[in-house]
């Protein structure tokens, strides 16, 4: 019996949260004038700092747990969030009720967004992307990651 509960193969008694990280934008990617911007993320159980939770995991690594992402930004550096759509606002943080969880009409399940970003509703200026990853079968903890991406204007 005592084997087996410090046995390092056996399933994470804690649900790792994967890390959460924006590949695009990204410092290469030309911000002029887009009239809609993809934003991508990959998801690896890490820890923050991208060594593995435990030596006892593979370099592969990953239960798949289904997780949902929630994608936001701010054009006042972390002031006030909205949604994607602009509505708002958005709360970067709070997992949404239970009730609501698999059917708010924000929740992405794929890696991958399109975001409208039109001149007359998006100036030439700083604008922080975030993107929050929850699991969806664990109420506790979340992942993100967030981005400053500058647009430019030339007219």
């Amino acid at each position: 019996v005592a084997s087996s509960v410090f046995n390092a193969s056996a399933a994470p008694a804690t649900a790792q949260v994967p890390r959460v990280i924006i590949t695009a934008p990204n410092p290469n990617t030309d911000l002029t004038d887009p009239t809609s911007i993809t934003i991508s993320w990959s998801t690896v159980y890490k820890r923050w700092d991208g060594k593995p939770y435990t030596t006892a995991y593979a370099s592969t690594f990953n239960p798949a747990y289904a997780m949902s992402y929630w994608v936001t930004y701010s054009a006042d550096n972390g002031a006030t969030w909205r949604y994607l759509d602009g509505t708002g606002p958005a709360y970067p943080g709070v997992r949404p009720p239970a009730a609501t969880y698999l059917t708010d009409t924000h929740r992405i399940t794929a890696s991958t967004v399109s975001w409208s970003t039109p001149s007359a509703s998006f100036p030439a200026g700083a604008y922080t992307i975030r993107v929050d990853g929850y699991r969806d079968n664990y109420q506790l903890h979340y992942a993100y990651h967030q981005y400053q991406a500058f647009i430019n204007r030339t007219f």
